[in-house]
């Protein structure tokens, strides 16, 4: 179905099938996106800039001369110097230091163009996730905030109002965002602990102690875990103390032929205490846990919230929802 669109150019109508705009001729009748602003500039005014591997910029105008003159101070008598093309200070000769935008590439001062970090929420494989638009320091403020986003420090408001308002499972899907956030941006040996902490006290202040990772740790050393060490029979006992397993029966265990006489001996006195049993146990299904306050201790945050956490930082494949207690818990212990 053909549209109407507006030349940039002349205003008037234009179909989206056209190559060229029928009133100005006008090639580019879309307009072409500003590097800095990312709006529609039109063809007739753009100016365009050699780009990375031989591209073209394009610029409004305006948008050029304010990143073109974007003060920088010298680094050893102080001036300001406003003409990016500059390589020297003007007035002590000494070497100016170039460092270019991300996104326009031209040059800044990282010390003037200051900008708080953005994020944005974005679904990748029906999982809700926070992904970076802009980090601080990357180029100028003008070409940071074209990128759209909402500040970092928002990241925290869902988990607070959640835990504020006891919603407790909102709160540990809002701790499963923000824990894949900041493993996605990190190696294993580079989580960041001082984000975590923040993450516990808020859980740990809301529950009354009850829950937290750093009450998971401690429960996972009463139990005999070793802080980062991935010990599935501990975790069994882990999972049974914290509610995330449950026992549904017990099954005779089978003794294998006894192959020398203590083995014999050992079998003819179990034989006379009667059936050997093991008790069986099933991990509770995320939809039924209970996110109310009569919860066990440790109870929540759940390892994945339905999904799987710390997929970036890597996991048991055998024991899917057990690596992230113990290494949970050697991070916690950071926390002091």
């Amino acid at each position: 179905m053909v549209q109407l669109l507006q030349c940039v150019e002349c205003g008037n109508s234009v179909s989206d099938t056209a190559e060229t705009c029928p009133h100005c001729k006008a090639r580019d009748y879309r307009g072409l996106s500003c590097t800095v602003c990312l709006q529609p500039a039109k063809p007739s005014e753009v100016r365009m800039e050699p780009g990375p591997m031989d591209t073209t910029m394009f610029f409004h105008p305006d948008c050029f001369t304010q990143v073109r003159n974007a003060p920088r101070p010298c680094g050893s008598c102080g001036v300001f110097v406003v003409d990016a093309s500059v390589k020297e200070c003007p007035h002590c000769g000494s070497d100016l230091a170039r460092r270019l935008c991300n996104f326009c590439g031209q040059p800044y001062s990282p010390h003037i163009e200051d900008y708080d970090d953005r994020i944005q929420e974005v679904v990748v494989g029906g999982v809700s996730v926070f992904e970076d638009v802009v980090l601080k320091g990357q180029g100028h403020r003008i070409c940071a905030e074209a990128r759209g986003g909402k500040p970092r420090e928002t990241l925290y408001e869902p988990l607070y109002r959640a835990l504020e308002a006891g919603q407790w499972q909102e709160a540990d899907r809002a701790t499963d965002q923000l824990i894949r956030y900041f493993a996605s941006r990190s190696s294993v040996g580079n989580f960041p602990v001082a984000e975590l902490k923040q993450i516990d006290e808020l859980w740990v202040r809301y529950s009354k102690g009850k829950f937290g990772f750093s009450v998971q740790s401690r429960l996972w050393q009463e139990v005999g875990g070793t802080l980062g060490e991935d010990e599935p029979r501990v975790y069994g006992e882990f999972a049974l103390r914290v509610g995330w397993q449950r026992a549904v029966g017990t099954v005779p265990v089978v003794d294998q032929s006894p192959s020398n006489f203590q083995e014999q001996v050992a079998a003819f006195w179990n034989r006379l205490r009667g059936p050997k049993t093991e008790t069986v146990y099933e991990s509770v299904a995320y939809q039924n846990l209970t996110f109310d306050g009569s919860a066990p201790p440790g109870h929540l945050p759940f390892p994945g919230a339905m999904t799987g956490r710390n997929f970036s930082l890597g996991r048991s494949r055998l024991y899917t929802d057990s690596w992230d207690v113990p290494y949970m818990a050697a991070l916690v212990s950071e926390f002091s």
